[in-house]
């Protein structure tokens, strides 16, 4: 394996959470995070020294983790509403979850975890002149988890979209986001399916909002010229992505 004598930076670490009683399957990026403390742990030393011994001899003892560890982020419109969505999604976790945490360093192939609490409101930051406007999240350490396999953060994605029978060119994939289709029908009906249940999913004819769903959506859409631009929207917490379709249409 190829090693990186110059080592890493911290650019591109992104940083994000899941609730669970093991180590969930998905977790859900936090955008903007400025810095992000230390999560460290402290052992005690246990003297076990005996009269015959010259120098003092020691045993580790009881592991102290550090009461706190402060987050620093930018705070923004979009990112007060991500960590409205944290306090959400800790207040309504099950009985035996808790809140994982994850940091991914790119260059590594493995990704930091640890347990922590999050505040139990969000904190109003203290401000000073010609500064950047940020907020500390303090969370309340609960458990170090340490280096394990990293998990990709959610994307706002789609499984499924179609115009009824119209086939679509290029076929489908989620990591494709236009595609061209031609349609005979003077209308057609719009269907998707986000990736991530809950998503929210919006079908756009022309620029205008056909209207809005979770998790999936189907609209119909009636043709008013030879080509039309289909867009679609799916939203996960702040991040969106759009699929646009161009279609011809051939009365």
């Amino acid at each position: 394996m190829a090693v990186n004598e110059m080592g890493l930076s911290t650019l591109g670490i992104t940083f994000g959470y899941a609730v669970g009683s093991s180590k969930p399957s998905s977790f859900t990026q936090l955008d903007r995070i400025s810095s992000i403390g230390e999560f460290s742990v402290t052992n005690e030393t246990i003297d076990v020294s005996c009269l015959e011994d010259l120098t003092s001899k020691f045993v580790r003892g009881r592991g102290t983790i550090n009461d706190s560890i402060p987050i620093v982020v930018n705070w923004t419109d979009e990112t007060e509403a991500e960590w409205e969505a944290v306090l959400t999604a800790y207040n309504g976790r099950s009985s035996g979850q808790t809140m994982w945490w994850e940091v991914i360093i790119p260059g590594m192939t493995k990704a930091a975890f640890f347990k922590a609490q999050p505040p139990t409101a969000l904190p109003i930051p203290s401000m000073e002149q010609n500064g950047a406007f940020t907020n500390t999240m303090n969370l309340v350490a609960e458990d170090l988890v340490g280096w394990d396999t990293k998990v990709n953060f959610l994307e706002p994605t789609l499984s499924a979209l179609s115009l009824g029978s119209a086939i679509l060119t290029p076929t489908f994939d989620d990591d494709v986001f236009e595609y061209t289709c031609n349609i005979t029908d003077a209308s057609t009906t719009v269907s998707v399916t986000a990736t991530n249940t809950g998503d929210t999913v919006e079908i756009f004819l022309n620029g205008t909002s056909k209207g809005s769903g979770t998790s999936s959506l189907s609209k119909s859409c009636t043709w008013t010229a030879s080509t039309d631009t289909v867009e679609v929207k799916v939203k996960h917490i702040q991040s969106t992505l759009t699929y646009k379709i161009t279609v011809t249409h051939n009365a």
